[in-house]
């Protein structure tokens, strides 16, 4: 064969490549080329000498937010333990897919561990977009934290208690205004949740962020909003805002003395998570060591009092606990999006 055939041969090889990752990458879908199992004896020798370089940890949604504080804050911390470093690469896009596609595609060998957010139980579920990345595209490490929405209102609204705001929206089908912060987002999802569990139905508000929505309840534009604690925390403080109930397992450790829902008898418990993972068919060992590694830095008396200047939510579950809550969280968000018409 000539040198000329064998380099066109070539090109078009690497080209059929390039336009398949391509194709995965436009319809959702996790490339695994780079992936495969290792021999018992490829294994052993990983194994010896991990980690011998840096871990990259891929974090999904775009820099400045708490996700990337919480990966880049861990990350400091667990450098130490490891003795290597821990290189946080934030890679945004279609709401966390783009980062979570790329980090599930990386090599199984350790080296590469993914920020798996909230989003990785809702993304297949949406009918306005074709996505598949999900959680069990990850053998899943540990969660990291965990953050309840929560519904506030005007101080001087005229619901006092949730269970007064619950009376209302069943008595007034779709006229209470609540405010979240964007079509899809955790919390108007949390809405949604909230909404499904009560069986009311609202007037769902959609804004740019948290804090916009926030700002036209002050302004009387809206009746409510559903968001996480911190995001309301200095104007509840300061009197402006009321907060009705936490939909956690627990209160909130910023209002000790605000009520959950389902202390109150409701079963509605949802809010933002997050936590690691690695690619599919990553040997069991080098597993136990990265969450080894990583629970250091967690524990970190340092890391801990960040997360509580931030009211990040610092909220530890081991590889079992973490696999079956993402697997409750698929079921929770599947029906409601199955259910409700999001408007």
């Amino acid at each position: 064969m000539k040198e000329a055939e064998i380099v066109k041969i070539v090109l078009m090889r690497t080209a059929c490549a390039a336009l398949a990752v391509v194709v995965l990458a436009a319809c959702g879908c996790v490339d695994r080329s780079k992936q495969g199992k290792a021999s018992e004896a490829e294994v052993a020798k990983m194994v010896e000498v991990f980690p011998k370089k840096d871990v990259r940890l891929v974090c999904p949604p775009k820099q400045g937010g708490l996700s990337d504080f919480i990966t880049r804050t861990l990350a400091v911390y667990t450098e130490k333990a490891a003795g290597v470093n821990v290189l946080v690469e934030n890679r945004p896009g279609a709401a966390g897919a783009t980062g979570m596609r790329y980090g599930a595609g990386a090599a199984p060998d350790g080296y590469t561990v993914t920020y798996v957010t909230v989003e990785s139980t809702i993304l297949k579920h949406r009918k306005d977009i074709q996505e598949t990345v999900s959680f069990k595209d990850f053998e899943l490490l540990a969660r990291l934290n965990y953050g309840p929405a929560s519904l506030a209102v005007k101080a001087d609204s005229e619901w006092k208690t949730f269970g007064e705001f619950v009376e209302y929206a069943k008595a007034n089908a779709g006229k209470v205004n609540i405010g979240n912060s964007g079509q899809y987002s955790i919390w108007h999802l949390a809405t949604a949740v909230m909404a499904d569990s009560l069986g009311v139905r609202v007037s769902y508000v959609p804004y740019d962020g948290a804090a916009p929505s926030v700002k036209d309840l002050l302004g009387g534009h809206l009746q409510a909003v559903v968001a996480s604690p911190a995001e309301v925390f200095n104007f509840v403080k300061d009197g402006q805002l009321r907060l009705l109930a936490v939909f956690g397992e627990e209160r909130a450790a910023e209002f000790p003395e605000v009520p959950t829902a389902k202390e109150l008898g409701y079963e509605i418990v949802v809010g933002a998570w997050g936590g690691l993972g690695v690619p599919l068919n990553t040997p069991p060992e080098i597993q136990t060591k990265l969450v080894e590694l990583f629970k250091k830095g967690f524990d970190n008396p340092e890391f801990q009092q960040k997360c509580r200047e931030r009211s990040a939510g610092a909220d530890w579950m081991d590889k079992g606990g973490f696999t079956e809550f993402a697997a409750k969280q698929d079921e929770m968000f599947g029906r409601v999006l199955d259910k409700l018409k999001m408007e």
